[in-house]
C-alpha cells in the first residue's frame, strides 16, 4: 500500500490559506459574499451541507428498496466495480488525514462565523448610508467592511476547496476497505451452489473473469490482516510467550513500570491541559464553540502511551482554533476601539464644554459679589481642570473619576439630609408616643386611688355599724347591772370611755374620709393640670409640625421661583457677562431697579424663613426639656400616692385592732357579775384607750404633716408653672 507523498512539505503544513491560487472559473467576492448571506438568510445555525453539491439531486428521486434482492445485488455490483481500483492508505497516513480534517474544517466554522459578523455589521453600516441621503458619496468605513466581507468569502471558498481533497482521499479508502472485507465464508459458498443467500444473490465478483485477492465469499480474517500490516498482535488470539521469560524482579521491568507510570502521569497532565484549552475555546464564542469536541477519554483497557499521541493531537488542533479564535476576535475588537475613540472624543468635547460654561458662571458670579461688598461663597479648594486640554486616556480617566466622586459626594449628603429628617420624625413621633403612655398611667393612678377611697369608706361604715351593736350591747349590760350601786358607777365609767372611743373614731373616722377626698381632689386635680399640659403640648407640637411644613414648601417655593428667574435672565438677557454690560448701560432702568429690589425681598425672606427654623429647633428643645421636668413631677406624685396608700393601710390594722378591743370589753362585760372583775376590765379599759389615744393622735399630726407637704408640693408646681406664655406656645 502507499505511504506518504512526497509533496516536499511538513506533514502537518498544509499550505498559505490566502496563498492558495484559485482558478479562472473560481468564484469572485462579490458573488461568494451573495451565496453566504443566502446562507445565512436560511440558516447557518443548520446543519446544512458544508459544500456545493456536484450534481443537483433529481426532487422526484424514489428511496430504495433494501427488501428488493435485485436492487441491492444492483448497487452493490455496482460500488464494488467503481471502488475496485481505489487506494488503501496506512493507519498513519489516515491519521493524518482525520486530523487534517479536523483542522480545517475547525478553520472554515470560525471563517463562517466571522463572515457572518462582519457581513452584519456591513448591513448595519449599509443601512445607516442609506438613511443619510445627504451623503453623495461612500462612506470609507462601509466600504472596507465590504472589503473584509470579500476577502472572508474569498478565504472560505479556499477553504472549502482544500477541505474536500482529505475527505475524498478518506472517503475512498473506507471504500477500499469495504470492498476489500467483503466476503463471504467459504462453507457457505461450498453449501449454496449457485442458491441465494437470504434471498440475496452471490457476490458480483462472481460475474468477472478477476479477483484482485478480493473474493466477497472467502472467510474474514483469513490471510488479509496479517501481523505486517497494521501491527495487530492479538486480533487473532493470545500473544506468543517468550522462549525465556524476563524474571519478576529484573531491572528492564522495573525500569518498564516507572516509564509506563510516568507516560500514564503525562496523559493525564495533557488531558487536563486540552480540558482548559477546551474551556478557553468556547470562552471564546460560547455560541459558536460550546459543541467543541472533549478531549479524547481513556480507554478502560487501554496500555500506557495509547492516549499520549491522541492527547497531543488534540492539543495541536485547539492550538490552531485558539489563532483562528484571537485573529477573529482581534478584527472585531478593533473595529469596536475604533467606534468608541470616536465616542470617547465626543464625550470628552461635551465635558469639556461643561466645565468651561461652568467655569465661567463661577467667575461671573464671583465678580457680581465682589461688586456688592460680599465674600466669596464657592469653595476655593475644589478641583479644577485645563479646559484647553487635548484628548487622552489619561485625561478622560480622571475626569471621569473627579466627576464620579462628585456625584458620591452628593449622593451621600443627600442621604444624610434625609437621615436628619427622618430622625427628627422619629423624635416627634416618639415624644407624642411617650405622652400618650404617661396620660393612661396617670388614668391607671387616678382609678387606683378612687378604688382605694371607695374601700375606706365602706370600711369605715362597716366600723360604725359594729360600733352601734356594741353600743346596743352594752345598754342590755348596762340595764342587767342596774342592781348594783358599784356596777352602776362602772357602767357609767363604760359608757363614758365607750362614748368618748365613739368619739374618737368617728373623729379619726372624718379625718380619713377629709385626708383622702382632699388627696383624691389633689391627684385629679394634678391629674387634670397635666391633661391640660399634655393637650396644648401636642397642639404645639402639631402646629410647629405645620410651620415647619408650610415653611419647607415656601423654601422650596422660593428656590423655585429664584431659579425660574435666573433662567428667565439668562433667556431674556444673554449671559451674565451680556447682563452685567446691560447692566452697566442701564443702571437708571426702572425694572432693574425693581429685579434688585424683589431679589432683596427674596433674600430677605429667605433669611426669616432660616430664622423660623432655628426658632422651631429651639422650641422643640425647651419641650423636651419641658417634658423631661413633668416626667419628675410625677414621678413625684405616684411616690406621694405610695405613701398615702401605706397610711390608708395602717389606719386600716388600726381600726381592726379597736375592733377586737371591743370585742373583747363586749364579751367581759357580758360576762363579769362581780365588782372587782368589773373594776379591773375598767382600768384595763382606760389605759388600752389612753394607748391607743396617744398613738391615734401621733398618727394624725404625722398624717397632717404628709399633707401639707403634699400641699405645699402642688403649690410649688403652680408656681412653677405659672401665669404667661409657655415656651412652646404658638408664635404670632
Amino acid at each position: 500500500m502507499n505511504g506518504f507523498g512526497s509533496s516536499g512539505r511538513r506533514q502537518y503544513d498544509y499550505g498559505d490559506v490566502q496563498a492558495a491560487p484559485l482558478d479562472s472559473t473560481g468564484v469572485r467576492g462579490k458573488a461568494a459574499i451573495g451565496a453566504f448571506k443566502r446562507d445565512m438568510l436560511t440558516g447557518l445555525d443548520k446543519d446544512a451541507p458544508r459544500f456545493g453539491q456536484a450534481i443537483p439531486r433529481d426532487p422526484i428521486a424514489t428511496t430504495v428498496d433494501l427488501k428488493d434482492p435485485i436492487q441491492i445485488h444492483l448497487l452493490t455490483e455496482t460500488a464494488l466495480t467503481d471502488s475496485k481500483e481505489y487506494q488503501i492508505l496506512p493507519q498513519e497516513e489516515v491519521d493524518d488525514l482525520k486530523k487534517q480534517v479536523q483542522l480545517m474544517t475547525q478553520r472554515v466554522d470560525a471563517t463562517r462565523s466571522n463572515l457572518a459578523i462582519q457581513a452584519k455589521y456591513r448591513d448595519a453600516a449599509l443601512s445607516m448610508a442609506k438613511l443619510d441621503t445627504g451623503a453623495t458619496h461612500q462612506d470609507p468605513e462601509l466600504e472596507a467592511l465590504e472589503q473584509k466581507c470579500e476577502d472572508l468569502a474569498l478565504e472560505l471558498y479556499s477553504l472549502e476547496k482544500k477541505l474536500l481533497t482529505p475527505q475524498r482521499r478518506l472517503l475512498e479508502h473506507t471504500a477500499g476497505i469495504l470492498q476489500l472485507t467483503h466476503k463471504a465464508s467459504r462453507r457457505k459458498a461450498a453449501k449454496q451452489d449457485g442458491q441465494m443467500a437470504n434471498g440475496i444473490p452471490g457476490s458480483p465478483e462472481s460475474l468477472y473473469t478477476y479477483s484482485h485477492s478480493r473474493n466477497s465469499f472467502d472467510a474474514h480474517g483469513d490471510d488479509y490482516f496479517d501481523d505486517g500490516m497494521y501491527g495487530l498482535d492479538g486480533a487473532d488470539g493470545p500473544r506468543r510467550k517468550n522462549a525465556i521469560e524476563i524474571p519478576m524482579k529484573s531491572p528492564v521491568r522495573e525500569e518498564t513500570a516507572q516509564f509506563n507510570k510516568s507516560v500514564s502521569e503525562m496523559e493525564v497532565k495533557l488531558r487536563n491541559l486540552n480540558t482548559t484549552l477546551r474551556d478557553i475555546i468556547v470562552r471564546f464564542n460560547p455560541g459558536v464553540n460550546n459543541e467543541y469536541d472533549d478531549p479524547p477519554p481513556k480507554a478502560p483497557n487501554a496500555k500506557p502511551g495509547e492516549m499520549l499521541k491522541a492527547q497531543v493531537d488534540y492539543l495541536e488542533t485547539g492550538l490552531v482554533a485558539i489563532q483562528a479564535e484571537q485573529e477573529s476576535f482581534t478584527g472585531a475588537v478593533g473595529a469596536t476601539l475604533g467606534g468608541s475613540d470616536t465616542t470617547m472624543k465626543s464625550l470628552w468635547n461635551v465635558i469639556r464644554t461643561d466645565l468651561e460654561n461652568t467655569k465661567q458662571r463661577k467667575d461671573e458670579r464671583k465678580r457680581a459679589r465682589t461688586d456688592k461688598g460680599l465674600g466669596d461663597d464657592e469653595d476655593a479648594s475644589e478641583d479644577e481642570f485645563d479646559t484647553t486640554e487635548d484628548y487622552s486616556n489619561a485625561g478622560f480617566s480622571a475626569r471621569v473619576q473627579w466627576l464620579s466622586s462628585q456625584a458620591a459626594t452628593l449622593k451621600e449628603q443627600r442621604t444624610v439630609l434625609k437621615r436628619q429628617i427622618k430622625q427628627q420624625r422619629e423624635l416627634n413621633n416618639k415624644s407624642d408616643a411617650e405622652k400618650d403612655e404617661e396620660i393612661a398611667r396617670k388614668h391607671e393612678e387616678l382609678e387606683e386611688s378612687r378604688r382605694l377611697h371607695a374601700r375606706a369608706e365602706h370600711e369605715s361604715t362597716e366600723t360604725q355599724r359594729m360600733l352601734a351593736d356594741a353600743l346596743a350591747e352594752l345598754d342590755e349590760a348596762k340595764a342587767a347591772a342596774a342592781g348594783g350601786h358599784k356596777s352602776a358607777a362602772e357602767l357609767q365609767d363604760r359608757e363614758e370611755t365607750i362614748e368618748l372611743l365613739e368619739k374618737k373614731i368617728k373623729k379619726m373616722s372624718d379625718e380619713t374620709a377629709g385626708v383622702s377626698s382632699a388627696h383624691v381632689a389633689a391627684l385629679e386635680a394634678e391629674l387634670e393640670t397635666h391633661r391640660t399640659k399634655v393637650k396644648d403640648t401636642e397642639k404645639k407640637l402639631v402646629e410647629n409640625e405645620d410651620e415647619i411644613e408650610q415653611l419647607n414648601m415656601t423654601l422650596a417655593e422660593l428656590k423655585t421661583e429664584v431659579t425660574i428667574a435666573r433662567a428667565e435672565l439668562d433667556g431674556a438677557y444673554g449671559s451674565r457677562a451680556e447682563r452685567a454690560a446691560d447692566v452697566a448701560a442701564l443702571k437708571n432702568n426702572a425694572e432693574i431697579v425693581k429685579l434688585t429690589n424683589q431679589i432683596t425681598k427674596l433674600k430677605k425672606e429667605l433669611a426669616g424663613t432660616v430664622q423660623d427654623l432655628e426658632n422651631v429647633t429651639k422650641e422643640t428643645l425647651g419641650a423636651e426639656r419641658e417634658k423631661v421636668e413633668l416626667e419628675g413631677k410625677l414621678d413625684h406624685a405616684q411616690q406621694s400616692r405610695i405613701s398615702l396608700e401605706a397610711e390608708v393601710k395602717k389606719l386600716q390594722e388600726h381600726m381592726a385592732k379597736l375592733q377586737e378591743e371591743l370585742d373583747g370589753e363586749k364579751l367581759k362585760a357580758g360576762g363579769a357579775g362581780g365588782t372587782k372583775g368589773a373594776v379591773m376590765l375598767s382600768e384595763q379599759f382606760r389605759t388600752t384607750m389612753r394607748e391607743e389615744r396617744k398613738k391615734f393622735q401621733e398618727d394624725l399630726r404625722e398624717e397632717r404633716g404628709k399633707c401639707r407637704k403634699l400641699e405645699e408640693e402642688l403649690s410649688r408646681i403652680k408656681r412653677s408653672q405659672g401665669p404667661g406664655k409657655s415656651p412652646l406656645s404658638p408664635r404670632t
